[in-house]
């Protein structure tokens, strides 16, 4: 979104609800695009995080994905938002990338520790050129192997907890000091469709084109064309595009799922027969395969299962189905 259109957003809200004095108001951004100007702007409507997605910092793999912009930009970026009072930073490493090795990884994520990021999410690459056309010019031979991603995620999450951080659930670390980390310690931590959070709010309103809303009832998805989207406003109706009620063993499956990908563990206690039963089949291979420890009433991920908790979440999802065209693997 540009800074102007954010900026405009932010005023409206401000406009029509009250937002608390410690309220966070974050923003994704470009590094390519913060100037001094589009800063200021953000520090004027009271930005406190923002999230610059870096990728990678070695030069070689940036040119594969279309990042031509040296790296150092991103350091230029981090000094500015913080001499303008934005002291929340966040970075968006991604591992699979074409051209990527272990060792591009392991600077990518020694630069998000040495520029002292808050918070660092390390994402595996999603090749999805049926979704993304411009991803038709990588060729498969350059992507790396599930063997060599599976290296490049692990080498990431050791250096930045040799540097401190705390991890946070399957692909996020934060400072120690963080709110994020106090939470994850704590076990209040949790998760929608965002991502990892910290807030105990029910309802996530999506306001833009394609924006995902859930709620106790259910959840809702803002129409993605945007000149549907603005007919619907402007004849003062709600945008929404698709939606689903929930009924209550969906909302009691998602709170299993949303504490194993939280805590990396299961109170069985806490799961009803009927779902735990259905559960079972799958469960059995997980402790099988090492990747899943029982022990009384509780499940936990082992070391060696840690980049598989999707697959323990997913022993307890009844819609989720094999599909050929998801947007990434679970690892």
């Amino acid at each position: 979104m540009a800074v102007s259109r954010y900026c405009i957003w932010v005023a409206a809200l401000r406009q029509y609800f009250p937002i608390q004095q410690n309220a966070e108001i974050a923003a994704e951004l470009d590094p390519r695009t913060l100037d001094t100007r589009m800063i200021d702007a953000l520090a004027g409507i009271g930005l406190t995080r923002a999230s610059l997605g870096v990728q990678d910092i070695l030069p070689r793999v940036r040119r594969l994905i279309g990042r031509v912009e040296p790296a150092e930009q991103v350091a230029v970026a981090v000094e500015r938002l913080w001499a303008a009072g934005i002291s929340g930073i966040n970075m968006d490493l991604i591992y699979g990338l074409p051209g990527q090795g272990v060792a591009e990884v392991e600077a990518s994520a020694r630069f998000a520790a040495d520029e002292n990021a808050d918070r660092v999410a390390v994402f595996g690459s999603a090749h999805v050129p049926w979704m993304k056309t411009h991803q038709k010019a990588i060729r498969p031979e350059d992507l790396p192997d599930p063997n060599l991603c599976m290296a490049q995620a692990e080498v990431a999450a050791r250096v930045l907890t040799d540097a401190g951080y705390v991890a946070i659930g399957l692909d996020h670390v934060a400072r120690p000091e963080d709110a994020m980390a106090r939470a994850a310690v704590s076990g209040w931590l949790r998760r929608n469709f965002q991502g990892y959070i910290t807030d105990d709010a029910p309802v996530l309103l999506g306001l833009g084109t394609s924006a995902i809303g859930p709620c106790r009832a259910g959840f809702f998805k803002n129409n993605a064309d945007e000149c549907g989207w603005l007919a619907a406003v402007e004849a003062g109706r709600l945008p929404i595009g698709r939606r689903r009620a929930f009924s209550g063993e969906d909302l009691t499956r998602a709170e299993i799922i949303e504490r194993i990908m939280c805590d990396q563990a299961l109170d069985l206690s806490t799961v009803p027969a009927k779902i735990l039963e259905s559960a079972l089949p799958k469960l059995a291979t997980l402790i099988a395969d090492d990747l899943v420890t029982e022990a009384a009433v509780c499940l936990t991920m082992t070391m060696k299962g840690a980049r598989f908790l999707r697959h323990l979440a997913a022993c307890f999802a009844a819609y989720l189905a094999p599909a050929a065209t998801r947007h990434s693997a679970a690892v």
